[in-house]
């Protein structure tokens, strides 16, 4: 056990593990067959970005995300056979999605992708609007 508020004596382990995590969270937010994609994205993030190599809850892995003012590529695998939304807000549209590697629904600005064990998946996205 270690103090995490005891700033010029120990590493604060408190913002190195929280910022992180928070910026993480900014681009990719889980919770049980949900996955939220920009939930909070700032405008000065819209760039050509990247991040990968994110595990999110159901044993989802988050191989790459990339993403800039027009549109974003998703590639992500599922440790099992499940059923999956993804949230994407306001931002993308569902009308020109491309998805390889599973079979999916859309509905109400949702994605419901049926994944396969250990089956690689792809999306395509565009987006809605401008930032």
């Amino acid at each position: 056990m270690a103090t995490t508020h005891n700033p010029g004596n120990l590493f604060n382990m408190d913002i190195s593990g929280g910022i992180p995590s928070l910026m993480t969270r900014m681009i990719i937010n889980s919770r049980p067959g949900v996955i939220s994609l920009f939930p909070v994205l700032p405008d000065e993030w819209n760039t050509v970005n990247e991040l990968s190599g994110v595990l999110v809850r159901g044993n989802i892995y988050i191989d790459k995300v990339k993403w800039d003012d027009e549109s974003a590529s998703i590639q992500l695998t599922s440790k099992e056979n499940q059923k999956v939304i993804i949230d994407l807000g306001s931002d993308f549209i569902t009308n020109n999605v491309k998805i390889e590697g599973a079979k999916y629904k859309v509905a109400n600005n949702q994605l419901i992708l049926f994944f396969k064990q250990n089956k690689n998946v792809s999306i395509e996205l565009v987006r809605s609007k401008l930032n």
